[in-house]
């Protein structure tokens, strides 16, 4: 017969069956059709009916808004073009993170140097919300809907700007009587704790002394070393001691290792025993 086959043409029943009398044979030609989409063109063989038919068999689901020529209804023709276009509006949104601020804000209730966090700084937010459209995947338009503002909480940190005030100069009047005690003078000073681990040191005091209860850092300006002192709350203590955080009308507590530690720091009127 001289029936030519294209490798795109289907033959029903397949070219393996074994011919019989009387058999009929069906050849299903396939179409050269040229496709556009995106931008790219190629040339595709199809044996689908319609448009619509012709875009599911090579993958294309067509969505509302999407420009197709000709229509999807359209038979296919062999050597035709089928245009497809893809437009698509949708919703996109945005996030920008806001950084805080520190503000630093005076205490007269904490020792100069001191610090204290007050409130914990908080980022801000601008969420955007965006009408979008584009054409085979290429942005064409971005208009926006709306801009929500989370406005940042800054950090703010407490700085202590009280200075302990130097004690006078001890006179030469008569002892004053503290607590049951003959004290030389008595003396406000801001006491603190420390062991030798929280201090960071070896271990040895300015005097050579090891770190234990009743051994007491002073500022030598203030309190010489040597100088025997009775602490209420604290009990008994020797200065024996210097440390570089230990300025003017300044005490730190010792403690040894195995001690517990029961001093809160604060002002205290302590006696100088001599």
């Amino acid at each position: 017969m001289g029936v030519r086959i294209g490798k795109n043409d289907v033959v029903a029943p397949g070219a393996e069956v074994r011919l019989l009398p009387g058999m009929h044979i069906y050849v299903t030609r396939a179409k050269s059709v040229r496709m556009i989409f995106g931008g790219d063109e190629r040339l595709v063989y199809t044996r689908a009916g319609t448009v619509r038919e012709f875009l599911r068999e090579i993958g294309i689901e067509p969505q509302e808004g999407d420009r197709i020529f000709p229509s999807l209804n359209d038979p296919i023709r062999k050597g035709m073009t089928v245009s497809f276009v893809t437009f698509r509006d949708g919703v996109e949104f945005t996030e920008e993170r806001l950084g805080y601020s520190t503000v630093y804000e005076d205490d007269q209730n904490m020792v100069e140097g001191e610090q204290r966090l007050v409130a914990a700084g908080v980022e801000g937010l601008i969420r955007r919300e965006y009408r979008v459209t584009r054409l085979n995947g290429v942005e064409t338009g971005r208009e926006l809907v709306s801009e929500v503002w989370f406005r940042a909480s800054d950090e703010v940190i407490a700085v202590g700007t009280r200075v302990p005030s130097t004690p006078a100069p001890s006179s030469s009047g008569p002892a004053v009587t503290f607590e049951g005690l003959s004290c030389v003078e008595t003396m406000n000073v801001y006491a603190t704790s420390y062991t030798a681990a929280s201090a960071g040191g070896s271990g040895v005091t300015a005097t050579g002394t090891g770190v234990y209860r009743g051994i007491i850092a002073v500022d030598p300006r203030v309190i010489p070393l040597g100088t025997q002192m009775w602490i209420p709350g604290y009990g008994y203590g020797i200065a024996a001691d210097t440390g570089g955080s230990v300025v003017g009308a300044f005490i730190d507590l010792g403690y040894g290792p195995d001690d517990v530690i029961d001093w809160q720091s604060k002002y205290v009127d302590i006696c100088m025993l001599g």
